[in-house]
């Protein structure tokens, strides 16, 4: 084997090391950058997402609400933060007063609803969703939050790296007690604060489902009839905490935990007996619910607050949790933020400059082939019952498709931006103009034109309830897709990303919900044996694998995203077959095709595949994702499914004593 270009080692033979024998010379070359935890095709995209609508945003001007977003982020730095907190930080105060075993519960569950109205996390979280047994009504949701740190881990593992991590954020909460001042500007006050809020978040925490128990669509499906009957309501009284949210009658409610929802609530109004069980000591509720609504009111604001507050959230959250070492350029925050906030708003126009109405129907016309090769395959699956494949292939005709932009773009008549704002002022706004918006969707008809992502963000998803497969016109470029660009190169990228989407429908939570995007259990019993049996060879191929912190992949967390991402490769690399016989194939390498890539067109499109998921990431946010993604990390994404495809073992002459090698017992086809 030769030595690599420059100095650097030859990479590893495709046949053992997919990933790294497409990517090595670029992740030699490309570390990553200071402002960033992780660097790789999707940041690329998204840089050039951000510099795209940066731009829009400034030649739309401060009389325009999307340039005066921009204005006022621009100008963040030089508003009184504290004068920005008044109102949340009021509202935390009436909290800590009613709070307690001797407090007032109906005050305690109007003050944390109107903290969630202003988009301060507090004890639980309200939104709403599609009914999961009934799709076509959206119902009020409440699901477990309140904390601070990722996962419920975070709080309760003994292993050294969460403990030091604990450690750190309790001095994070005393340094944002200590900016907001008051009776938390002497050290040790803010101390003994922090100390009072980490103990609450872990009382919340120890009720909290896991990352993997959090995919389960029927555990985390309790409906019940009104608020009147919803979980420690003998205790909180949840019809004045939906007065005051401003749905009074909210109709049926889901909630994903109850054991969650009764520690949360259990947390502010105090529980007989509760005590400090680290010390001992008995918790003056009042003062530590205080400490703790005061805390995430800062921290839900600080990245909108001035430099402070920006440096303080981002010496936690950016250096401890996710490796940075700089803070992005404000420019870069304002958009982003822009993009979560009032992304429809500023889409439209980049929609209209950057994603023109060929490239969509070129991408329609991709996601037609795709489907059409899952249909196909549904009909020949050797393990499913002919009663199955119907009942799946009434489900694929169900199927809707977003491409680019929605057909019907959100009103924001009613949300008032000013330039001269302070910051975080227009921040409140939107997330009021939001938060009003969910309520009208609560007991109401699902709107099934909605999109849940904005043109500008480079991401794709499916829906269950809904159905739908939905990519947004910013991941429709290069390399994931290009209208020009050799079919192999397209099929290994956005037609593998087309199939992985589609997959969800089917994988282990997916596979649980109807043509009409209902939970039922349309399986014939010996196939969804069947299938349970081929999900736990992913489940055991994930768990024997490592990523690059030498950490074991879950395999129960990662499921669903590896039955996509090998469902959505096998079916695009049929797709691309059904693609050649149709249109035909000169047999000449087409003059776009990246310089490494190699002639022959099968290895192309694995190339293509390794191509868009290459990446470089910090150990910390390696070691944050191993514990709460879904995904997998992308060397295992890439080897781990092509290890199990015959056309990859074909195209690479894979033998035993390869890398990639697997026995045809340890290989596993699902889709």
């Amino acid at each position: 084997m030769g030595s690599g270009s420059e100095g650097n080692p030859a990479p590893p033979r495709a046949q053992d090391d997919l990933y790294r024998h497409v990517n090595a010379e670029w992740l030699a070359a490309n570390p990553v950058p200071a402002e960033y935890g992780r660097w790789g095709t999707f940041e690329i995209l998204n840089d050039d997402a951000l510099i795209k609508t940066r731009t829009l945003m400034e030649e739309l001007g401060p009389e325009d609400k999307a340039g005066a977003w921009m204005v006022s982020g621009m100008n963040a730095a030089s508003q009184d933060s504290h004068a920005a907190l008044a109102p949340t930080l009021a509202i935390a105060k009436q909290l800590s007063e009613a709070s307690g075993p001797d407090g007032d519960a109906t005050a305690v569950a109007r003050a944390v609803a109107l903290l969630h109205a202003s988009g301060v996390e507090c004890a639980f979280s309200v939104g709403d969703m599609p009914d999961k047994k009934n799709s076509s009504h959206s119902i009020a949701a409440l699901a477990q939050g309140g904390l601070g740190l990722p996962d419920r881990d975070y709080y309760l593992s003994e292993e050294k790296d969460r403990a030091e991590t604990r450690e750190k954020y309790r001095a994070h909460v005393a340094a944002m007690l200590a900016l907001v001042g008051g009776e938390y500007a002497d050290a040790n006050a803010a101390a003994a604060a922090a100390d009072d809020v980490v103990l609450i978040e872990t009382s919340i925490a120890k009720s909290h489902l896991s990352p993997a128990e959090r995919r389960d669509a029927e555990k985390t499906y309790n409906k019940y009839a009104s608020c009147d009957v919803l979980p420690n309501g003998e205790r909180f009284p949840w019809r004045a905490y939906f007065e005051a949210l401003g749905k009074p009658e909210p109709g049926e409610l889901n909630v994903s935990w109850p054991d969650a929802l009764v520690a949360a609530t259990d947390a502010l109004i105090g529980s007989p007996g509760g005590g400090d069980s680290e010390s001992g000591r008995q918790l003056d509720y009042k003062r530590a619910v205080l400490a703790y609504a005061t805390f995430h009111c800062a921290s839900s604001a600080a990245s909108y607050l001035a430099d402070d507050f920006v440096n303080e959230d981002f010496s936690f959250f950016g250096v401890e949790l996710n490796g940075q070492k700089e803070l992005k350029p404000r420019w870069k925050r304002v958009v982003s933020q822009a993009n979560g906030a009032i992304g429809e708003l500023v889409g439209q126009k980049y929609v209209e400059r950057h994603f023109p109405k060929h490239a969509k129907d070129a991408a329609v016309r991709l996601v037609e082939c795709v489907k059409g090769a899952v249909e196909d395959r549904l009909r020949e699956l050797p393990w499913m019952s002919a009663l199955t494949k119907e009942k799946a292939l009434e489900k694929m005709s169900g199927f809707r498709v977003k491409i680019g932009y929605p057909d019907e773009w959100k009103d924001y008549a009613a949300l008032e931006l000013a330039a001269e704002a302070p910051y975080y002022s227009n921040a409140r706004a939107a997330q009021m103009f939001e938060h009003e918006r969910m309520l009208a969707r609560i007991d109401a008809p699902v709107d099934r034109e909605r999109w849940f992502m904005a043109p500008q963000q480079v991401n794709a998803y499916y829906h269950p309830m809904l159905n739908e497969i939905v990519f947004p016109a910013a991941i429709l470029q290069p390399p994931f897709f290009d209208p020009a660009a050799d079919p192999a190169v397209n099929f290994g990228a956005i037609g593998a990303v087309i199939g992985h989407e589609i997959t969800h429908g089917f994988d282990d939570q997916g596979r649980k919900y109807d043509a009409s995007g209902n939970m039922n259990d349309w399986w014939q019993p010996a196939d969804a044996e069947q299938f349970n049996a081929r999900a736990a060879v992913i489940v055991k191929q994930a768990n024997d694998t490592v990523d690059c912190t030498c950490r074991n992949v879950n395999g129960e967390l990662t499921q669903g995203e590896n039955i996509a991402d090998l469902g959505g490769l096998r079916l695009a690399y049929r797709a691309w077959g059904e693609y050649v016989k149709t249109n035909g194939a000169d047999g000449q390498l087409p003059d776009n095709v990246p310089d490494n890539f190699p002639k022959d067109s099968a290895k192309r499109f694995f190339f293509s595949w390794a191509t868009i998921w290459r990446q470089n990431i910090t150990a910390k946010l390696a070691a944050k994702y191993i514990a709460v993604d879904p995904h997998a990390p992308p060397e295992v994404r890439v080897n781990g499914t092509v290890s199990n495809m015959p056309e990859f073992i074909a195209s690479f002459d894979v033998k035993e004593g390869d890398g990639l090698f697997r026995t045809d017992e340890t290989r596993v086809d699902i889709w």
